[in-house]
C-alpha cells in the first residue's frame, strides 16, 4: 500500500534568511530572538486558516439553531478567561519559599528525579502525546487550563493558581484538550498528520473555545453557565463512584474533565501568579502550610481565597 504524501508547512525564516527550527527561541544562524516556539506553531498559516474555518462553521451552526447571540456572548466571556495551573499545597509552599522558586514543569521534573509518574493509563503516554502536539519543545511547557472562575482541574492539585496575563500572554497558546485525549481521537500513523485548527495564540483563545464548544451553547444558555461549559466536569459513573484508591479516583476525575489546555512556554515564578484558590483539608499539617502560604502570598502581592470542594 502506498502511503499518501503529507504536506508539511515550510519553516519560517529569520530576517537573516536562515530557517527557524520548531523548538528554538533564537535564530541558529544569527542568534536573533525569534519568539516562542508554541506561539510560532500556532501562528502558522495552515493553523490559522483551519481555525478560522472551524470558527465560521460554528457560527453558521449556531445561527441555524437560533443560539448565535448566546454563542457570541460566550466568546466575549472567554476573551476574559484566565490560565489556571493546579498544584498541591506542598508544591505551593516550596514555590513561595526563599523569595520565590520556579514552578517545576512536568517533563523536566520527571527526568531530574523530582517527580514520579503515576501508575495510570496517561502518564506513561505523556511524552509521546505531548511531543506529537508540541514537537521538540513540549518539555519547556507548563500546562494549565482555561478558566472563567479561577478554578482548575483538581486532579492536578488542590491549589488553583491563576497566572498574570501581563507576564504570560506573549508566550502562551491554547490547545483543544489534553493531548492524550486528542490523540486518541486523531491517532498517529503514516499519512495521518496532526489535524490543523485546534490551537491558537492567547488573544485568539475565544475563537478556539467557540469552535470547540458551540454545540453546547443553546438559545437559553445563561451567562452563569459559561464557566461550566468551558471546563466541564462530567458526573463520575456509578460503577466508579467508589474507586479502589485515591489515585484511581483522581485518574477518573481527570478523564471526565473536559477543558481547553493552556501551554505556557518557559519558567514560571511566583511573580507571575495573580491569585490562588485553595481547597484545604481538615488536617493540621495542611492548615499549617496554608497559614504560612497566606503570609507569603501577601508578600508577593498575590490575592488568595480558601474555597470549598
Amino acid at each position: 500500500m502506498i502511503t499518501p504524501k503529507v504536506d508539511v508547512p515550510d519553516l519560517p525564516k529569520c530576517e537573516c534568511g536562515g530557517e527557524i527550527p520548531a523548538h528554538v527561541t533564537s535564530c541558529v544562524v544569527c542568534a536573533e530572538s525569534v519568539g516562542f516556539p508554541n506561539v510560532r506553531y500556532a501562528e502558522r498559516a495552515v493553523e490559522v486558516a483551519a481555525l478560522d474555518q472551524r470558527f465560521a462553521d460554528a457560527k453558521i451552526s449556531a445561527g441555524a439553531r437560533g443560539s448565535l447571540e448566546r454563542l457570541e456572548a460566550f466568546g466575549t466571556a472567554v476573551d476574559k478567561s484566565e490560565a489556571v495551573v493546579s498544584r498541591s499545597l506542598g508544591d505551593l509552599d516550596v514555590m513561595l519559599s526563599g523569595g520565590g522558586k520556579l514552578m517545576q514543569a512536568y517533563h523536566p521534573a520527571v527526568r531530574a528525579g523530582l517527580r514520579v509518574p503515576q501508575n495510570n493509563e496517561h502518564d506513561p503516554m505523556r511524552d509521546v502525546n505531548d511531543a506529537r502536539v508540541s514537537p521538540h519543545f513540549y518539555d519547556r511547557l507548563h500546562y494549565a487550563a482555561l478558566s472563567l472562575d479561577r478554578r482548575g482541574v483538581p486532579h492536578y492539585g488542590d491549589c488553583a493558581i491563576t497566572l498574570r496575563e501581563d507576564r504570560t500572554a506573549k508566550r502562551t497558546t491554547v490547545f483543544e484538550e489534553n493531548p492524550v485525549v486528542f490523540n486518541g481521537k486523531h491517532p498517529l500513523g503514516k499519512g495521518r498528520p496532526l489535524p490543523y485548527g485546534y490551537r491558537a495564540i492567547w488573544r485568539s483563545r475565544s475563537r478556539l473555545a467557540v469552535a470547540k464548544l458551540h454545540a453546547k451553547i443553546e438559545a437559553t444558555t445563561q451567562d452563569g453557565e459559561f464557566a461550566g461549559i468551558l471546563m466541564q466536569k462530567a458526573p463520575v459513573p456509578e460503577q466508579l463512584a467508589e474507586p479502589v484508591d485515591a489515585a484511581e479516583g483522581a485518574a477518573v476525575e481527570a478523564d471526565l474533565t473536559d477543558f481547553i489546555e493552556v501551554h505556557v512556554y518557559g519558567d514560571l515564578h511566583p511573580g507571575a501568579f495573580a491569585h490562588v484558590s485553595a481547597e484545604i483539608l481538615d488536617d493540621p499539617i495542611e492548615q499549617l502550610l496554608w497559614d504560612r502560604a497566606q503570609q507569603r502570598l501577601g508578600d508577593f502581592g498575590i490575592t488568595f481565597e480558601e474555597v470549598s470542594a
